[in-house]
């Protein structure tokens, strides 16, 4: 008895790991009417798309803005801070950022 199929094995999705990552920068030459956002590679930070991006907030600390994102591990991501005012965003000059996530949820970046 053949249960199932080569076939339909391949067209079941892939389960992928994922992890919870706080990212976290001092930013400087924003006004106090600007926000901040990221961009990046991956689904959850836009895949590049500036009306997707994921908005930091401001930490207690002066300069410091904060999120929380979850992303794939093991996973090569790019990315880079915009400063949007009035739906106009700024990118932030220079190449891309680029982090490789940990290959396991309790590493750390």
């Amino acid at each position: 008895t053949v249960i199932g199929s080569p076939r339909a094995a391949l067209q079941r999705p892939v389960t992928q790991a994922w992890c919870r990552v706080r990212i976290q920068v001092e930013v400087k030459g924003v006004s106090s009417e600007e926000r901040v956002y990221i961009c990046g590679s991956e689904p959850p930070l836009g895949d590049w798309g500036i009306a997707r991006s994921v908005a930091l907030l401001p930490t207690s600390e002066v300069g410091k803005w904060a999120c929380e994102v979850v992303l794939p591990l093991g996973t090569q991501v790019r990315y880079k801070y915009l400063a949007v005012l009035r739906d106009k965003g700024r990118w932030e000059t220079g190449a891309d950022r680029s982090v490789v996530t940990p290959a396991t949820p309790s590493s750390e970046i």
